[in-house]
């Protein structure tokens, strides 16, 4: 019995690896594509716009998701970290008065 659960167990965490990696690369590949696509068009879109798409495919949804056309941030002190990453300031205030125009 104890067997048993033990293969389970392995082949569990195998799979949540396995998930894990093809999140990482969905993000990667999602950001490909709309590297791609803003280049070959003539209409860009804004670059807060393209920041934020990145942000919603690289962090995790503890810092900023999308839920029914609503953007969630549990902790904003958490995503002000990561705000370098993608814009010039660090300022969560600056971030949010973006999202508000």
């Amino acid at each position: 019995m104890a067997e048993k659960s033990s293969t389970t167990n392995a082949i569990s965490s195998t799979k949540n690896r396995s998930d894990s990696s093809k999140e990482n690369m969905k993000g990667k590949l999602t950001r490909a594509v709309v590297e791609k696509i803003i280049k070959s068009s003539s209409d860009k879109p804004p670059d807060f716009v393209v920041k934020l798409f990145y942000m919603f495919c690289e962090l995790s949804p503890e810092l900023i998701a999308w839920d029914s056309g609503n953007i969630k941030i549990p902790c904003p002190s958490r995503l002000q970290e990561m705000l370098p990453k993608y814009f010039r300031h660090g300022k969560f205030t600056s971030f949010q008065r973006q999202l508000n125009n």
